[in-house]
């Protein structure tokens, strides 16, 4: 997610950078995937100006924070739509989504969704039903997160549903920590995920929004990505325990000095892995490798496509650039967002 990047420079003295196994790109085998378009925008569905959304079961869910201002939920099976969870500071409004969707069976009272409220730690849930046959898109109950006695002043921007009573999280001054939640009370912090990289987990931890992390449809695993670094890893979920399956990083932020003592992006800073799905047995990076100011930096058209020893095992390059992607819940089709301005939600055929 775009941001202006400021670093104190009391961290240059944490800088280091330890070794990991490296792909030449070029030697990887490629495939190449058509696009279909599977839904516009339109006067039912609004997708805007985003790279915000999720496919969770069948419904692809887009947040628009500044147009829109609302969820929109779309129903792959028969395309039906609904627009929920207007942002907003107003009655049953949330004022910061994180755009991350938890779809939820809460004391036997059908599916649910839930959606993270960044500003003040709640997750709104809303019954499904209601919201598909009545229209109705007012939440029926409202969960806080307890930072419990490991807080560190950090704020969750993601926040996964492992089971009823198991979540987990990561997000602003958090990057390199996860938090495990128990019925919304914090039990249990991992900390430096990346393998004892200084230079990585310091400064990652003072990037707002910088990483992006999604676990599997089983919940026995998770992929991580930094946009503003060339990092991809993936974890196994064991309960509440991560184990390290692999962390590839092929480059890291460049920044300079200002004239304030700050570190801010250089003329050489690039995105890494602007967004990353996974399913079963794979783990998908949207790479852009581009130089952040360069006008088409936060899009792409290729996607690497790792095992969970973290084999590199092809290249997927798409007919069109894309700024976001997920994949489908029978995991044979890459939904994404068409980054050409024509405001359209695409799918590729795995």
């Amino acid at each position: 997610m775009k941001q202006y990047i400021i670093i104190p420079l009391l961290l240059l003295l944490l800088l280091s950078c330890s070794e990991r196994k490296q792909y030449d790109f070029s030697e990887i085998p490629e495939r190449a995937l058509r696009s279909e378009i599977l839904f516009e925008e339109s006067d039912r569905i609004f997708i805007g100006n985003t790279h915000m959304f999720c496919a969770v079961d069948s419904f692809i869910f887009i947040l628009d924070k500044y147009e829109d201002k609302n969820f929109t939920l779309i129903n792959t099976k028969n395309g039906n739509t609904a627009r929920i969870c207007p942002v907003g500071q107003g009655p049953g409004e949330i004022i910061n989504p994180s755009p991350f969707v938890n779809i939820i069976n809460r004391d036997g009272s059908g599916l649910s969704l839930a959606i993270y409220d960044i500003s003040y730690s709640k997750l709104f849930v809303y019954n499904l039903d209601s919201i598909l046959v009545n229209d109705n898109t007012k939440a029926f109950e409202t969960v806080s997160l307890v930072p419990g006695s490991l807080e560190k002043g950090g704020i969750h921007t993601h926040i996964q549903i492992l089971n009823d009573s198991l979540w987990i999280g990561s997000g602003i001054y958090l990057d390199g920590v996860f938090s495990f939640f128990k019925d919304g009370i914090r039990q249990r912090e991992i900390v430096d995920l990346f393998i004892n990289d200084p230079f990585v987990s310091k400064f990652q931890q003072a990037l707002r929004d910088a990483n992006v992390f999604k676990t599997s449809r089983n919940k026995l695993q998770l992929v991580r990505s930094s946009q503003n670094g060339g990092l991809i890893e993936a974890y196994s979920i064991d309960e509440d325990t991560l184990k390290n399956n692999f962390s590839h990083k092929y480059f890291k932020p460049e920044y300079a000095v200002n004239n304030n003592g700050y570190l801010v992006s250089s003329n050489g800073s690039r995105y890494g892995y602007i967004d990353v799905c996974i399913s079963s047995d794979r783990a998908f990076g949207l790479y852009s490798g581009k130089k952040i100011q360069e006008s088409d930096s936060f899009q792409s058209r290729f996607v690497h496509v790792y095992d969970f020893t973290g084999e590199l095992l092809e290249i997927l390059v798409l007919d069109r650039p894309v700024c976001a992607i997920d994949v489908s819940m029978n995991e044979d089709t890459l939904y994404a967002i068409d980054a050409s301005g024509e405001r359209k939600i695409v799918a590729f055929k795995l």
